[in-house]
């Protein structure tokens, strides 16, 4: 009789806790389980992929003049329409952001996994 109402009571307990967690509201600039930066495709996960022949031609420049010995990888549009680039160079991977305009914002370098690429290895933001 013990078992089972020990098994009620922490039955009880997960229920409670769980349905707690999900009444939270999500504060802002936390990121929950559904938008975490890492995995496969990251930030870009929930923008509209662009193809480099698409991107505005500004952004194709700045890029032409600014990390010519980088290699292309994928851009994405946000809803917001700004632009990020992921790009290759050696060791590094770089995500380039853009305004809506086309003008570069920011650009942030994160280090491959020793092997090559991958998501992983420390970042440092430049």
């Amino acid at each position: 009789m013990k078992k089972v109402i020990l098994a009620a009571s922490l039955l009880a307990t997960l229920t409670i806790s769980q349905s707690f967690a999900q009444d939270q509201p999500r504060r802002e600039g936390r990121r929950d389980s559904t938008n975490r930066g890492g995995g496969r495709g990251g930030m870009m996960r929930d923008m509209a992929q662009v193809e480099e022949k698409d991107l505005p031609q500004s952004i194709k420049d700045y890029v032409k003049k600014e990390f010519a010995s980088a290699e292309f990888r994928r851009a994405g549009k946000s809803t917001e329409g700004q632009y990020m680039v992921m790009m290759t160079e050696g060791e590094k991977r770089l995500m380039l952001t853009f305004d809506e305009k086309g003008v570069f914002v920011s650009k942030r370098e994160m280090q491959g996994r020793p092997g090559g690429g991958g998501n992983g290895g420390g970042q440092r933001n430049k």
